[in-house]
């Protein structure tokens, strides 16, 4: 059996201003994955683009991302 960690990967990344952000990668073939999003520094992340849209997304505590996409976070 696959573990989590083969359906997707995570990379968390602080920018010069101090704020910290996210891309998500889902290695799944056919499944979508739903993400929720917490941050260890408490701070919240509120709208993420996909690797195929065109312009960031809102959320509020989760969202999609399709089988073999990623996203990133911020």
């Amino acid at each position: 059996s696959r573990g989590l960690g083969d359906v997707y990967k995570r990379q968390v990344f602080k920018g010069t201003n101090g704020k910290e952000g996210l891309v998500i990668c889902n290695y799944e073939e056919y499944m979508p994955i739903t993400v929720t999003v917490k941050l260890d520094s408490g701070q919240k992340l509120t709208s993420y683009r996909l690797v195929d849209d065109d312009k960031m997304t809102d959320f509020e505590s989760c969202f999609v991302i399709p089988a073999r996409s990623a996203a990133v976070v911020i």
